[in-house]
């Protein structure tokens, strides 16, 4: 790339790209953390003092198997500051996602997570449930996400346990193998923004059902009810809504939200999320963004991402809602299929985080980005 064409790109960026503070508040946020600051706080002896005597390239290779809790329990060892200072997946991690380390530790999920698979999950750049962009981290599992999987893949939901208990027909020893998240206060998208003082004991959902299969061996050995079994497949709609008319509305609302979970997929979309329908009976999210925060991605030559917004898209939006609504529709048509809600599609794409790379292509296609280029 010339220079007259890195330019180019700069310029394109700083007036087409952005990052909305609308979608990144909506998860954990973290002040930005001291170096120091980001390393666990004291729980349990560490077990570092027994490897003293190990060469230190076989050292580095062990200490990146040991989750953060147990890496920085404890300062006893003469040789942890110049360990933590020699491993370079620890370094990167320092350096480019304090944040994230100070929300496992926040959270207590640091005693899940080794070193080496949030490291991974730095140096990749894709969701795992769709392949697009991820910006975010899902961090009961320590997978990467984009936005749109997090609201329509309730693999990517956080309930409390007791909630898991009932919906997965779990007991307390079983309900141990899951990771548990203990919330962090601050505001959330429930209901507006919601203030969420009181710490919550949630899980996430697809370590929930993953671990009731293994145990109920299907979805209709685990349902308390004969509503929420996988039989409900072969109602209609409109049987549904007969048997919900029968029912208390708290009833209804329990039978919902427990058929909503455990048909939780557990394997990657097969399709863009953004074409996906709209499921009808989705019931809400009283725990969005309490387990997901905002986490970058380091790509080669130490190159950073973040993931970029596009103007143009919101700009697409704006126009389909005015009276030029044809105008898009037909300028569009050749990408929106016939039987989708044009606007939640334009919603989607709106609200979706491309890598550097991507947003210059997708800009190159993106109607409203051309328009506001052609208007400027």
């Amino acid at each position: 790339m010339s220079s007259h064409q890195s330019l180019s790109a700069e310029m394109l960026i700083n007036r087409i790209a952005y990052q909305p503070d609308l979608i990144l508040n909506t998860m954990i946020t973290i002040p930005e953390p001291t170096k120091r600051a980001a390393i666990n706080p004291q729980r349990k002896s560490s077990t570092l003092e027994v490897l003293d005597n190990l060469p230190l390239e076989l050292l580095q290779m062990v200490l990146t198997t040991l989750d953060f809790q147990i890496f920085h329990g404890s300062r006893k060892s003469v040789r942890e500051p110049l360990l933590l200072q020699s491993l370079p997946s620890y370094r990167d991690l320092i350096e480019y996602a304090p944040r994230t380390i100070a929300a496992l530790a926040k959270t207590r999920l640091d005693c899940y997570h080794t070193i080496a698979v949030l490291h991974a999950a730095l140096l990749s750049e894709r969701c795992v449930s769709c392949g697009n962009y991820g910006a975010f981290l899902f961090l009961p599992s320590c997978e990467r996400c984009c936005y749109q999987c997090l609201r329509r893949n309730q693999s990517f939901w956080v309930i409390p346990a007791s909630l898991a208990t009932k919906c997965f027909h779990l007991n307390a020893s079983q309900l141990r193998e899951i990771p548990h998240l203990l919330s962090v206060p601050g505001f959330y998208p429930i209901r507006g923004f919601t203030l969420r003082k009181r710490r919550i004991n949630l899980v996430g959902v697809k370590s929930a059902k993953t671990v009731a299969l293994k145990i109920h061996g299907s979805i209709q050995n685990m349902a308390q009810d004969p509503l929420i079994s996988e039989r409900d497949d072969t109602l209609s709609d409109e049987e549904f809504s007969y048997f919900r008319s029968l029912m208390p509305d708290k009833k209804v609302d329990r039978i919902n939200m427990f058929r909503w979970l455990q048909k939780a997929p557990l394997h990657p979309f097969d399709r863009d999320p953004v074409m996906l329908p709209m499921q009808k009976n989705m019931p809400s999210n009283n725990y969005k963004g309490m387990g997901s925060i905002f986490f970058p991605s380091l790509l080669s030559n130490a190159r950073l991402e973040t993931g970029l917004w596009c103007r143009g898209c919101v700009y697409t939006c704006r126009l389909y809602n005015s009276e030029r609504r044809a105008e898009v529709e037909i300028a569009l048509s050749d990408s929106i299929p016939q039987d989708r809600d044009p606007l939640k599609i334009l919603l989607g794409l709106q609200h979706r985080a491309r890598s550097r790379t991507q947003f210059l292509e997708h800009v190159e296609h993106c109607y409203g980005a051309q328009r506001m280029l052609a208007e400027s």
